[in-house]
């Protein structure tokens, strides 16, 4: 289970021609505009995950099923 802190904003983005980087950078554009800092840690499904280590929009993107597909959960790593 990837590490959520207990602060965060969850992101809803169906766009089926948008990719995975695409989604995260709207979703952190709105994260930085609404908490006034970036986030740093964005988890989402594994379904929508690549594979590896990867980094999207300033964030640490890791999986968790817990996140539901075309979910974003954005926060500040710990």
């Amino acid at each position: 289970m990837a590490e959520m802190t207990g602060i965060g904003m969850l992101w809803y983005d169906p766009d089926p021609k948008a990719n995975l980087t695409a989604k995260l950078a709207r979703a952190a554009e709105y994260y930085r505009t609404k908490y006034g800092k970036p986030a740093t840690l964005a988890i989402v499904n594994p379904k929508d995950h690549p594979g590896g280590d990867l980094q999207a929009a300033g964030c640490v993107v890791k999986a968790d099923q817990v996140i539901r597909h075309n979910h974003f959960w954005l926060g500040v790593h710990s």
